[in-house]
């Protein structure tokens, strides 16, 4: 049993204890491999919003491999360039790299970007301070470590204690973390060893140089799964939001109404429904243009947008029909709520030039939704009471009656 040991313990020991160059090397190659990545998906996706995020990324990992395979020339290219200005790179690209990370998580502020740049900047001029004047190579590793601490310490943090972000970031801080305390044993044995430098072969070296390999792999593997998961996000949003005024499109609308409508008829509670439709529309397109129409357009859904409440939902219906669903809301409150929205939009003015005003003709209908009943009924009826506005001399609210025909 001892011998098996012995024998596994051995096997890790090799299994770890790496050379110290071939790791360098690892580094610089696997650093262009994911700038290669990036670049390849930047590219292949010019509408992506996150370009300058991703611009940023490649950057940084150009940054670090130029850091990277200076190290690997120590010895055989002057020491200002393999130490001084190899370990600058590195901590530029670091930063870089960082803020990639906190930008994504869409919490970064001017503050947090000041701390980040001034402690790589305090990274660069006491490191390169401290080899001019001639420290030990085991104090260049120990300040190198608190250097990298301090830049990857704040990204790890809003990781893991962001409550909005999802469990995959937290999982990708934790780890962030975890290496960040790997790194103060490093800085300890850099301080207190004599013998350690950046090109030693033992175990530590190994163990650092292979936490090193972690981290790009971590960070750059993580930020472009969080990127890709950003775009498609944007892309569900896209497929369920009207492109002009940005509420929710007609598809989408319908399911997210109909789980609603489903809710009330369970708990058997009031349900309203308001079918709001701008008035003169064509008029306004055909004397001031479809640009001014787009305006309305809009202006009327952040109207409506902002007079209901987090629990109802707005869409786009068609052209220029919106569509509101109340749920638990009797029909004196959807008579208020339609009323406050019709006014508002009545007395605001709209076009910068000609500050052009118009109104809306709204149909309501309310009821608490039957066994056998559904959605369309809803829809039908509230379009009825619209048009019986629309008849009686429009900019005002209808509520549903069923002996009022349409054509």
């Amino acid at each position: 049993m001892e011998v098996f040991l012995l024998q596994f313990f051995d096997s890790l020991y090799n299994l770890i204890n790496i050379d110290v160059k071939t790791t360098i090397l690892i580094l610089f190659w696997g650093n262009l491999f994911f700038l290669m990545m990036a670049f390849a998906f930047l590219i292949s996706n010019t509408h992506i919003s996150e370009k300058e995020l991703f611009k940023k990324f490649i950057f940084s990992k150009l940054v670090q491999a130029l850091g990277w395979i200076a190290f690997a020339f120590r010895g055989q290219i002057p020491e200002i360039v393999s130490v001084n200005l190899g370990n600058s790179l590195l901590y530029f690209g670091f930063y870089l790299e960082s803020m990639a990370l906190i930008t994504i998580t869409k919490d970064i502020t001017s503050i947090i970007n000041r701390i980040q740049f001034g402690i790589m900047l305090a990274g660069v001029v006491t490191f390169n301070f401290i080899v001019i004047c001639g420290a030990s190579p085991s104090y260049w590793v120990g300040v190198a470590s608190v250097i990298i601490i301090s830049i990857y310490l704040i990204p790890a943090i809003a990781y893991v204690f962001n409550k909005n972000g999802s469990q995959f970031k937290r999982f990708l801080g934790s780890l962030q973390l975890m290496i960040c305390i790997a790194m103060v044993f490093r800085a300890t044995i850099g301080f207190m060893n004599k013998s350690v430098s950046l090109l030693s072969n033992n175990f530590v070296q190994s163990v650092t140089f292979l936490i090193f390999i972690f981290l790009m792999m971590i960070n750059s593997s993580g930020l472009m799964l969080m990127i890709y998961e950003s775009v498609n996000d944007q892309l569900k949003k896209l497929a369920n939001m009207d492109p002009l005024t940005h509420i929710k499109n007609r598809r989408n609308f319908m399911e997210t109404a109909s789980t609603y409508f489903s809710f009330c008829k369970r708990q058997n509670l009031p349900l309203s429904f308001l079918f709001i439709d701008i008035d003169y529309f064509k008029k306004i397109n055909d004397q001031f243009g479809h640009q001014v129409g787009d305006e309305a357009l809009i202006q009327t859904a952040e109207i409506i947008s902002k007079n209901i409440r987090e629990s109802d939902i707005c869409g786009r219906y068609g052209g220029e029909e919106f569509v509101v669903l109340l749920p638990d809301t009797d029909c004196q409150t959807g008579i208020e709520v339609g009323n406050r929205i019709r006014k508002i939009i009545e007395n605001t003015p709209f076009h910068e030039k000609d500050t052009i005003k118009f109104t809306v003709s709204i149909g309501l209908f309310s009821d608490i939704p039957k066994t056998d009943g559904d959605l369309d009924k809803f829809i039908a009826n509230s379009d009825n009471a619209m048009y019986k506005a629309k008849r009686t001399g429009r900019n005002r609210l209808c509520v549903y009656d069923p002996t009022f025909v349409t054509d």
